[in-house]
């Protein structure tokens, strides 16, 4: 009984089942694309060599380039991901998750890039191009120490993006002590079913603008919930055309989630040139299939980023369907929103999901 209770007291009891694969990716069956819980202390290099597979999953795991199980990548020229990319068990870290968890293990980059030359690394899955066109997801955790600094181009740093794929939304310092996201577009290739081209964009917050701004408290030293949906995948004549949103969560002090990134919004704060319309009705030149956290840190920036449970789902009907939260992490599977008092309203397009259950 000595030896059996000092093993429980080690660690937290896990709830996955034997692929290792979370609660909620089991409950959605067929729809679940690929889960990476990330929660091991063994990381595997493999393939080309830049790949690192986290080890507590056997079936349904992600690849960003076709390795098997390679759900992580760093590009740093010749050098070991595993120099810059390192699984933690900070205890600090693990109780800014919520009460009831079952994480001990998270991924981190290089505290403050020390030898990590800057790298990229990324974390997801590159989706079947003919499967779940119509509607996909990935959700994953993320967590940025305090102190954490985020791209600061006047103080040399350049970092944390959010989302990669037919867009990126990233993340960077805003006056008064806040942050914002912005969504970075370059479109060029892309066409209304009208015919006339994408304009190409970049660096513009939102849309909607003015949501994407939070205090620097709702991001560090904190845990927080991410899930990007994408409709329409190949695009098309309006309402089929492609669609990209982002969702973020503080799962840490349990506020609501808020809508930071919606294309489908006409902002004209948003865009150089009014470049982007709001539109429904657009299309890729082929079906978008990256679906990837972009750990990008360029410069002398403070802190690092951490992640946990990443996960992707598709479907062949667009009803409004994600993927929501783990069990493993929160408590509970498959909820968006929150009951906690409601951050103030951030402007137009803020949309917070209350306490909503997903059905698969």
């Amino acid at each position: 009984m000595l030896v059996t209770f000092s093993m429980l007291s080690m660690g937290k009891v896990y709830a996955y089942n034997a692929t290792g694969n979370e609660d909620r990716c089991e409950s959605l069956g067929a729809n679940c694309v690929c889960s990476e819980p990330m929660n091991t202390g063994n990381l595997v290099l493999k393939g080309n060599q830049y790949n690192l597979d986290p080890t507590d999953t056997t079936a349904k795991e992600c690849s960003v380039d076709g390795v098997p199980g390679g759900a992580i990548v760093g590009n740093n020229g010749s050098s070991n991901p595993a120099d810059f990319i390192v699984a933690d068990n900070n205890s600090g870290v693990l109780a800014a998750l919520p009460s009831g968890n079952v994480v001990n293990w998270y991924v981190r980059g290089a505290k403050d890039n020390v030898g990590s030359s800057y790298a990229i690394f990324f974390v997801g899955h590159i989706a079947d191009q003919a499967k779940y066109l119509k509607r996909f997801a990935w959700r994953y955790y993320v967590y940025h120490p305090p102190g954490n600094q985020f791209t600061d181009k006047a103080a040399g740093c350049s970092n944390t993006k959010w989302a990669q794929g037919p867009v990126t939304s990233s993340i960077t310092a805003a006056p008064n002590n806040s942050a914002s996201i912005n969504n970075y577009a370059q479109w060029n290739n892309w066409t209304y079913a009208n015919g006339t081209k994408v304009v190409g964009d970049c660096c513009w917050a939102g849309p909607p603008n003015k949501n994407a701004v939070q205090p620097m408290s709702f991001f560090n030293g904190k845990w927080l919930r991410v899930e990007g949906i994408v409709t329409n995948r190949a695009g098309g004549a309006s309402p089929n055309g492609f669609t990209f949103k982002v969702y973020m969560k503080n799962i840490t002090d349990g506020t609501p989630e808020i809508k930071v990134v919606d294309t489908t919004i006409y902002d004209p704060g948003v865009g150089p040139n009014s470049g982007w319309l709001g539109a429904d009705d657009v299309t890729p030149p082929s079906a978008v299939r990256n679906f990837f956290i972009n750990n990008y840190r360029e410069g002398d920036c403070k802190g690092y980023r951490a992640m946990s449970h990443y996960m992707a789902a598709g479907w062949d009907t667009d009803n409004g369907q994600r993927i929501g939260s783990a069990k493993e992490v929160e408590g509970v599977m498959g909820q968006t929103g929150g009951t906690a008092t409601l951050l103030p309203n951030p402007g137009a397009g803020w949309d917070p999901q209350p306490n909503a259950s997903m059905s698969p």
